[in-house]
């Protein structure tokens, strides 16, 4: 099943032999872009992450944007930036995003 996440991404959903849904580990990179730096962005960011038992990492880029990788299931990984866009400080007015090589050897989100 193809659907569309509403983040101009189209993702696969799959189901199992008795009908669930199976959320496969996934790694993305992202860079966010607006009012992302000095609103408790990277704070939010890793408690939610946490929160949602994702890995990975987020840091502040010297041309204002946010950098962050992340890896879990695909939809903690969007749960966790439909709330970061949600907060009521932070505005991404745009973002990129690619897939990546999941990490198997990364235990925690770090800041």
């Amino acid at each position: 099943c193809i659907i569309h996440d509403g983040y101009d991404k189209m993702i696969e959903i799959r189901f199992n032999s008795g009908g669930e849904k199976v959320d496969k580990i996934i790694r993305y990179h992202f860079v966010f872009y607006g009012r992302v730096q000095g609103v408790g962005f990277r704070y939010m960011a890793q408690r939610i992450a946490r929160m949602h038992h994702l890995t990975g990492r987020v840091k502040n880029m010297p041309d204002g944007s946010v950098d962050m990788e992340a890896q879990g299931k695909d939809s903690d990984i969007w749960e966790t930036i439909r709330l970061l866009r949600s907060d009521q400080y932070i505005r991404i007015d745009n973002f990129t995003v690619e897939v990546m090589n999941v990490c198997e050897a990364e235990k925690d989100f770090l800041r």
